[in-house]
């Protein structure tokens, strides 16, 4: 491992947030002072970041801890062509409303585990740009030779697959915010996934060149599972920080049912945890470790949706966890449901009629829409919501109607 001199480098190579950097001395030696201003951009292409942007948001979360200037750039304008980087069609064009709507999600959750940093979107400068002059100020630069030579270009290229003229523009429309973001705020440092490099340098290139300045910039490993899948990507599609997207109690769990030998990872990824105490975690065995996984679960939750949120949860575990049930929770009704069940797809809906705490779908509908119906501590929003695994713990699952109507759902 690569000793670094600036606190901040050095936290991210011992945590494992490094894969590549463009002038790794020069960098580290800037990062020896506070105040250096660095961002990370995330285009809009949803209502919510996913579990899979965490690693970016943490980035910003150590930067601003240790003194520096972290900035989360939003693509209000970009979202609007699409990153063809990796993928072999192209992007449904988002329109200007539809970016918005995203747009305000995303800034929440960069708020909610950043805190207050400094939102920008690069909409505020194209909005205005004159094509012209962006040809003649950027377009100069760049070399299309070089360009098709990108490993994401040259697979469309090679694979006969459509490349529209607007995804060709993207690298110089995410190099050119590199240069606006030096110039409005003598930002140094860019970063952002490993999928990312090949935009990301070319925006340090255009900077040099233009501006004859010199900026830096990293990016982050793709972060993959011990089974060798892609971080936040489970069966049920992607786990969302979005609270209304996916529920708290399910993103505890989600975190509280990873593989084992994922926990040091993700300890030293998603969390602040002191690295001593990380490394006592990680060093668990057998059921102890599931210890490891529920402090895991507990403080990604308190970063993502807030310690209010995670005390609830706690506390919802610790009523549903085998011996700790109360007089009043051994007597409730209790209802199975199966695995295969669940695969073939098992929804709120489907457990209220299965509970019998309605007596047709429609009243259910009705329960749900007024606020009525609550798992595991959670309001459901949509009736036709699927249940899933993680949705249980140690095999239950809470369902209740008002104040009055409880059951506990038995996962076979």
């Amino acid at each position: 491992m690569k000793i670094y001199h600036s606190e901040f480098l050095h936290i991210l190579s011992e945590r494992g947030f490094l894969n590549q950097l463009t002038h790794p001395q020069e960098l580290d030696h800037a990062c020896e002072k506070s105040g250096v201003v660095g961002y990370c951009g995330f285009d809009a292409t949803a209502l919510s970041l996913h579990v899979g942007n965490l690693v970016q948001l943490m980035v910003l979360k150590w930067m601003k801890e240790l003194g520096h200037r972290p900035i989360a750039l939003l693509g209000g304008a970009t979202s609007q062509i699409g990153d063809p980087t990796f993928r072999s069609d192209s992007r449904v064009l988002l329109s200007p409303q539809k970016v918005q709507e995203n747009i305000a999600g995303i800034a929440q959750n960069i708020s909610a585990v950043v805190g207050e940093v400094d939102v920008v979107n690069n909409h505020d400068w194209f909005s205005d740009i004159r094509y012209l002059d962006f040809l003649r100020t950027v377009g100069v630069h760049f070399s299309v030779n070089r360009m098709i030579a990108f490993e994401h270009m040259a697979q469309r290229l090679e694979k006969e697959e459509p490349l529209s003229f607007i995804e060709f523009n993207y690298l110089l429309v995410q190099s050119y915010d590199f240069m606006e973001l030096y110039q409005r705020y003598g930002c140094k440092v860019q970063f952002g996934g490993s999928d990312q490099w090949g935009n990301i340098v070319s925006g340090v290139d255009l900077v040099r060149r233009a501006l004859r300045q010199q900026v830096y910039a990293f990016t982050t490993p793709l972060v993959t599972t011990a089974g060798g899948q892609k971080m936040g990507k489970t069966a049920q599609g992607a786990v969302w920080l979005n609270a209304d997207l996916c529920q708290p109690y399910q993103f505890w769990q989600f975190w509280r049912s990873i593989d084992d030998g994922d926990v040091g990872q993700f300890l030293r990824l998603f969390t602040m945890l002191p690295l001593q105490e990380v490394a006592k975690l990680e060093a668990l065995q057998g059921a102890e470790l599931n210890e490891a996984k529920v402090i895991l679960a507990n403080e990604v939750t308190k970063i993502v949706h807030g310690p209010e949120v995670c005390e609830a949860i706690q506390k919802t575990v610790l009523n549903l966890t085998s011996g700790n049930w109360n007089e009043e929770d051994l007597k409730l009704p209790t209802f199975s449901v199966t695995s295969q069940e669940l695969a073939n797809g098992f929804s709120i809906l489907d457990a209220l009629e299965r509970a019998q705490l309605v007596a047709s779908r429609s009243e259910g509908k009705r329960k749900v829409k007024e606020g009525a119906v609550v798992l595991a501590g959670t309001k459901a929003v949509d009736a036709f919501d699927l249940l899933k695994k993680e949705d249980f713990c140690e095999g239950r699952l809470l369902l209740c109607l008002g104040s009055k109507h409880k059951v506990v759902l038995l996962l076979q």
